[in-house]
């Protein structure tokens, strides 16, 4: 089998969905189960659901098993997939610490940009000004200050005076999060 590398803008696109994050959150307790049962149970039709549910297993959060003319769905990482375990992981630990649907995707659209991953990684380990962001990333400033904004309101990073640093959320979905983002980076 290929191995799959979806990057972590283009999962953190499918797990910012609330009916999505149903979904997920209806397979962790019951493994093996049916569209039709998880679409029925999501209040969603089984296209739809059906579809959702192959995006969420495009990203190695789900594992899809035919049976027959029935599709099963589990919340297993596919292990083929780069960092599937982790953003699945911190997905049951949100899940289980009590976290909202909308926390989960507050903290997941600070990374459904590429340009703002960049930035995370420009940060890591030091502070600069937003016009050496520009200079070290190659983003126009007014998508900079765009990129920044989204950045600082999931509470990723932090300014202080001229300087922007990367801030380490007391979420730990949040911070697995940043740790794929550094990931990411130096795989490439």
């Amino acid at each position: 089998m290929k191995e799959l590398k979806p990057t972590l803008w283009r999962s953190c696109r499918v797990i910012a969905h609330d009916p999505r994050l149903r979904l997920v959150r209806l397979l962790l307790p019951d493994q093996n189960r049916s569209v039709t049962d998880l679409a029925n149970e999501a209040n969603l039709t089984e296209g739809v659901a059906s579809a959702y549910l192959r995006m969420l297993g495009a990203r190695g959060l789900l594992l899809a098993r035919p049976r027959g003319r029935n599709v099963f769905y589990s919340a297993e990482a596919n292990p083929n997939v780069e960092n599937a375990a982790e953003l699945l992981n911190a997905l049951k630990t949100a899940f289980s610490s009590g976290a909202s649907n909308e926390e989960i995707i507050h903290y997941s659209t600070a990374f459904t940009h590429q340009r703002r991953i960049e930035i995370i990684n420009a940060l890591r380990d030091r502070k600069l000004m937003s016009s050496e962001l520009v200079a070290r990333t190659d983003i126009p400033h007014p998508s900079m200050s765009r990129h920044l904004r989204k950045l600082e309101s999931r509470g990723m990073i932090a300014r202080e005076k001229e300087l922007c640093r990367v801030a380490y959320p007391k979420s730990m979905f949040a911070r697995t999060l940043l740790m794929v983002a550094f990931e990411e980076t130096e795989g490439q």
